[in-house]
C-alpha cells in the first residue's frame, strides 16, 4: 500500500537550496542528492513503518550524500 506524501510548504524551497548547494560544492553532486531523495521518498511512501515518527503522524528520512 502506498501512502500519500505531504510536504511542509517550506520543504520545496529547502530542497531547491540544498540541490544548488550540493552542485556548487561538486558538479553532479546535486543530481546524486536528487536521486537519493527520490529513492528515499519512494521507500518512505511504500514502507513508512521503517522510518521513525518525529511528530505523529509525520515520519523523518535522513539523506546521506557524501562529497566523495
Amino acid at each position: 500500500m502506498n501512502y500519500q506524501l505531504i510536504f511542509h510548504p517550506q520543504a520545496t524551497t529547502e530542497y531547491t537550496e540544498a540541490y544548488q548547494w550540493y552542485e556548487r560544492e561538486q558538479k553532479g553532486l546535486g543530481d546524486r542528492f536528487e536521486g537519493k531523495v527520490e529513492e528515499s521518498l519512494r521507500q518512505l511512501q511504500s514502507h513508512p513503518e521503517n522510518y521513525g515518527i518525529i511528530k505523529s503522524p509525520y515520519r523523518e528520512v535522513s539523506i546521506d550524500v557524501s562529497l566523495t
